[in-house]
């Protein structure tokens, strides 16, 4: 899943240049989906009044050519229905059904310590009944890469993605791959518009790497990359009367508030531009403390809602207004931690609100309003669990754990739900959690006697009752597939790749700099040779391609060839073993030599240590290794050989077949008897 959550650096500006902002430039999106509306308006309002006006003339007209009239109305009503049969598809699905569930980062050796333990009982039965095999991931095994292979059938040098994170090569400017709510950053085509002009029917549910939302004629709601309604992958905010001092990195927004019995404060919401100026908009609060009860009531635009200590409120709207005309619908929910001497009071990231969204979160249109009108309010941000709370110590783990067992629940609900009710296609949902979990419990698993041990093995389980649900809901004839994008492991060390750079002549600080500051802000580029970015990639700073390469064309096979050896040598100091299982290429992974977007190497690590978050973001500390010390302790950042995936089948998997992950939807496409599509790299895998 994701890692990219914990690059925030807390630097408000370097925040803003690093996330998408997203913001609401007044009026727009609005204006597009009324003026239609507005011209049919106008023009019944126009015929109604000459109607009326002419109607003397008009009228007699028409009692004389009365079949001339009905004729044409009737000309008119088969003509839509005939092109209404043209456009849409024919639903070719005849009954039959493919259920995909997602389990992000269900990992092989997890799932078979369940399996000894007699945890599983659902997913054996499916491996016992029908086929159970490992799956190959991407490489690099990142989910924006990963779910991209799923979703288009082919490896990363056709679908474009190759990191959480993406340099502009002329200004080597970072930004996230996902996240623009204009356009998709997938490059091929994503199996529902194949499925729609074959007649398939899709509806995909939470699936990563598809905000916005695409145009089609099926059901969608975006997963993984909804950003809140600031344009980042979510930031929380602490009200607190207590005084904090601050980790520059610290991950948040902190709002100082007096220590009263009744409190004004008030919400940041999205910024947005007036004339020449950048403004932010604000919505006031209210807070009324009870300290007896060890409560507080929240008064937000007139409504009033109590929240205890030690609890969670339920999902609470907010309406920011930008202009007169235009305002931006939110949901969100407050912890309360402390109520006593002190109160500390947590607001989660602003999520878009589905029942008024403000950008493409559900296809059709109105879809995310009708999940909402069946199931209620639901988390609509790409990465709902907030690891940041966790890690700044504003959530403890059991509150962590409740946060996410009710977003499981909401998914549960809504995902269940909707398979109720569908009649036939390809149909998809995806749960995060098991990714999630394992990234902050898995320094737990070897403390024997800790509350946590079995908390990645009792998700686990909540996941296999799911399936068990979706077992009773599917006829014997349908297919279900269960799979992972990767597997996971320990994440014990860290290296900083562009200190090892420096250290070793590839990389050239500015003058006086002995540390370079996020966003490559401190690289001297007209000496520098090679740069990092992101969690797997090194760059060469290639002339013609980067906007101050120092690297001519001639020279950057050596280079390549130079990094490629010495990178494999490396050994980590804190363990004395080597770092690197495996270097690629371009050529390794079948990357065009022209395509500028893609890392020169794709680095892969030995699993328990992996690129740093500070090589992501593009800065250069002191020490090249760095033991872990975070919650953040499972990671699947690796060689993809180290982590492969899991895949379950209620049929035969071919003998002799190693399933990869870009297999998954050509295998659901030839259930219906149909190709997906003859580029891809993809193949059927069912018997």
């Amino acid at each position: 899943m994701c890692a990219i959550c914990q690059t925030f650096t807390g630097n408000p500006d370097i925040g803003e240049k690093l996330f998408y902002a997203a913001y609401i430039d007044p009026g727009t999106g609005y204006v597009f989906s009324s003026i239609i509306p507005a011209i049919f308006g106008a023009v019944v309002t126009l015929l109604s009044t000459l109607l009326l006006l002419f109607r003397k003339r008009i009228w007699p007209f028409f009692k004389k050519n009365i079949w001339l009239f009905l004729f044409v109305f009737i000309l008119i009503i088969v003509s839509t229905i005939l092109f209404v049969v043209k456009v849409s598809p024919m639903q070719k699905s005849n009954g039959k059904k493919v259920v995909i569930i997602g389990l992000d980062g269900l990992d092989p050796k997890l799932v078979e310590q369940g399996f000894k333990r007699k945890l599983l009982p659902n997913l054996k039965k499916i491996a016992e009944t029908g086929s159970y095999s490992l799956l190959k991931t991407t490489m690099p095994p990142q989910s924006p890469v990963a779910w991209a292979s799923f979703i288009t059938g082919v490896d990363s040098g056709k679908h474009k993605i190759y990191d959480f994170i993406e340099r502009n090569p002329p200004d080597y400017s970072l930004d996230l791959v996902f996240s623009n709510p204009n356009k998709s950053p997938i490059q091929s085509t994503p199996f529902w518009e194949v499925a729609e002009k074959q007649g398939i029917p899709v509806e995909v549910l939470f699936l990563p790497d598809t905000f916005p939302t695409s145009s089609f004629k099926g059901k969608m709601i975006s997963g993984m990359g909804t950003p809140d309604i600031l344009g980042t992958e979510g930031i929380f905010t602490l009200f607190s009367t207590k005084k904090h001092e601050l980790d520059p990195k610290w991950r948040g927004r902190l709002v100082s508030i007096p220590n009263k019995d009744v409190i004004k404060t008030s919400v940041p919401g999205p910024k947005y531009m007036f004339l020449k100026d950048k403004k932010t908009s604000s919505l006031d609060i209210e807070i009324f403390r009870n300290k007896e009860k060890k409560s507080i009531t929240l008064a937000i635009q007139g409504k009033k809602y109590e929240v205890l200590e030690k609890e969670f409120s339920s999902w609470i709207p907010l309406q920011f207004s930008i202009d007169f005309f235009t305002k931006i619908h939110a949901i969100t929910r407050f912890y309360l931690k402390s109520a006593e001497s002190n109160l500390e009071l947590y607001m989660s990231p602003m999520n878009i609100d589905p029942k008024s969204p403000v950008f493409k979160i559900g296809n059709p249109k109105g879809f995310s309003k009708e999940l909402t009108d069946a199931y209620g309010y639901y988390s609509t941000l790409g990465l709902p669990h907030d690891t940041w709370a966790l890690e700044e110590d504003i959530f403890d783990e059991k509150t962590f754990l409740r946060q996410a067992e009710d977003i499981f629940d909401e998914r549960k609900k809504i995902i269940l739900g909707e398979l109720l009710k569908f009649k036939g296609g390809i149909f998809f949902g995806y749960f995060g959690v098991t990714d999630t979990i394992s990234h902050m419990f898995w320094r737990y698993l070897d403390q024997d006697g800790s509350l946590y041990q079995n908390t990645i093995m009792s998700y686990y389980q909540k996941v296999d009752r799911v399936v068990g649900e979706v077992m009773k809901k599917i006829g014997p004839d349908d297919t279900l597939i269960v799979m992972s994008d990767h597997g996971f492991d320990r994440f014990d060390y860290e290296m900083n790749v562009n200190t090892w750079l420096k250290e070793n002549g590839y990389l050239v600080l500015k003058e006086g700099k002995d540390e370079g500051r996020e966003l490559l802000e401190d690289i001297d580029w007209g000496k520098t040779k090679a740069y990092a970015i992101g969690y797997n990639g090194t760059f060469i700073n290639l002339v013609g391609r980067e906007g101050q390469g120092n690297v001519g064309q001639s020279e950057a096979e050596e280079v390549e060839k130079e990094l490629f050896e010495k990178l494999m040598d490396v050994v980590n100091p804190l363990t004395g073993k080597k770092v690197f299982k495996k270097i690629y290429t371009r050529r390794d992974l079948g990357i065009p030599a022209n395509d500028v977007r893609a890392p020169d190497l794709q680095l892969g690590y030995f699993a328990g240590l992996r690129s740093s978050w500070d090589t992501a973001v593009g800065a250069v500390p002191k020490e090249v290794f760095r033991k872990r010390e975070g919650k953040w302790s499972g990671d699947h950042l690796f060689d993809a050989t180290e982590i492969p995936g899991v895949i379950f089948v209620n049929r035969k998997i071919k003998k002799g077949i190693n399933p990869a992950i870009i297999d998954v939807i050509p295998t659901a496409f030839n259930v219906f008897d149909m190709a997906f599509e003859d580029s891809v790299e993809g193949k059927n895998i069912l018997e």
